[in-house]
């Protein structure tokens, strides 16, 4: 189970590094802020990804159903809102 968190969070990094560093790359320059936001957003989503990948280390997530879970079920969508407020509303 180490090996599996180790590895997610190195996935998550070089997302999380990607989202950084491509915002300006891919599209055309974009200003510190922005490549903030879009890697923060980035290791949000990445960590409620991370929290059903990682749930349980005895089944697959296939064999357990992805939402077998209520408080994760709860958790996740709660997660990517407070994201949401706090990358698009101006004063959040």
């Amino acid at each position: 189970m180490v090996k599996v968190i180790l590895a997610g969070g190195l996935l998550l990094a070089l997302a999380v590094g990607i989202a950084y560093q491509g915002f300006s790359l891919w599209w055309s320059p974009a200003p510190l802020p922005e490549r903030q936001t879009a890697a923060f957003a980035t290791w949000m989503l990445g960590h409620v990804l991370l929290a059903y990948a990682l749930r349980t280390k005895s089944a697959p997530l296939f064999r357990r159903g992805f939402f077998s879970n209520g408080v994760l079920n709860l958790w996740a969508p709660g997660a990517i809102v407070v994201t949401l407020l706090a990358v698009y509303p101006s004063p959040l």
